[in-house]
């Protein structure tokens, strides 16, 4: 998750959960366990709107060709009747 989202305070907080499980049976690991829970919370807080997985929008071309046109949702170019895009599914206005 830390690499597809970019970041790495969820490396840090699973490793953090990883050693607070081990030592549990000391009960020093409550402390990590609570200290990993507190930077999941962090890490989830820092995912910004710019990360690689945020939905990008697709470039639809200004003119279309007689006949076709281009679906509002993913781009896709389809006949000027289709109610609905053969690609996403989208009903189309």
């Amino acid at each position: 998750m830390a690499n597809k989202l970019g970041v790495g305070t969820f490396r840090t907080a699973g490793l953090l959960y990883f050693v607070g499980a081990l030592l549990t049976i000391v009960l020093i690991g409550f402390v990590l366990l609570f200290v990993a829970f507190i930077l999941q919370v962090v890490a989830f807080f820092s995912i910004n709107d710019s990360s690689p997985m945020a939905q990008v929008q697709p470039q639809v071309p200004t003119t279309a060709q007689p006949g076709l046109k281009y679906c509002a949702s993913c781009g896709t170019q389809m006949a000027s009747s289709a109610a609905f895009c053969p690609k996403c599914g989208a009903k189309q206005p």
